[in-house]
């Protein structure tokens, strides 16, 4: 039985001032940020991790080198980015306060659990194209965490993406899947299927931050 794991990036400025990011503002950690990186780092030092994947935008960078440092000298852990893991396109909302956009944010939600998934954020991606870049990752990250246990440091958005696709829930259950910042969600791999024991888990911090979306 493999054994994965889903990461959210800590708190950016961003997130802190309730600002919607995606790919197109590609902000640093805040301090709070640093510290919810370092705490994650902590919880996972005995996991025996064998592969650490990162998106390639700089807060989960930030977070997955945080992760690298928590292994401690006796043990690397080399860093692999893989592009196709950064956050949904938010189109024409990125930038906005999320209370600006959220009347216009809920209408898409509600679109995408009745299943209409090609409906994208204006100007922006849709969940079944972002589905599409990250199913050939997906396959591949379901077989290799069966021979090693495997952390992927991503987004708010695209970890739920992340997750129905890798559960096999269906995007329209997407966001049955929340994602704060530096949360831990564990999956148990076994013949190829996963299943989540572990959900959005914040214990190992002690400072709360959130952020609905990335």
């Amino acid at each position: 039985m493999g054994r994965l794991f889903v990461l959210r990036h800590g708190q950016t400025g961003l997130n802190r001032e309730r600002i919607i990011q995606g790919p197109r503002l590609d902000d640093d950690l805040s301090e709070l940020g640093r510290h919810q990186a370092s705490r994650l780092g902590d919880a996972l030092r005995e996991q025996g991790l064998g592969t650490l994947y990162t998106s390639p935008l700089r807060r989960a960078r930030e977070t997955a080198h945080a992760i690298e440092r928590g292994q401690g000298a006796r043990r690397a852990l080399p860093v692999e980015v893989v592009p196709e893991l950064y956050e949904m396109d938010y189109g024409r909302f990125a930038g906005l306060r999320y209370d600006e956009a959220e009347p216009h944010l809920e209408q898409l939600r509600d679109a995408w659990r009745m299943g209409m998934l090609a409906e994208p954020f204006p100007g922006g991606e849709s969940p079944i194209l972002a589905q599409h870049r990250v199913r050939p990752f997906c396959n591949r990250v379901l077989a290799e965490a069966a021979r090693h246990p495997v952390a992927v440091v991503g987004h708010g958005r695209l970890n739920r993406v992340l997750l129905a696709t890798l559960t096999g829930a269906g995007l329209e259950r997407m966001d049955e899947f929340p994602q704060a910042n530096a949360a831990i969600t564990e999956l148990v791999v076994e013949d190829g299927q996963a299943s989540i024991v572990r959900l959005n888990d914040t214990a190992h911090l002690d400072i709360a931050g959130d952020g609905a979306f990335a």
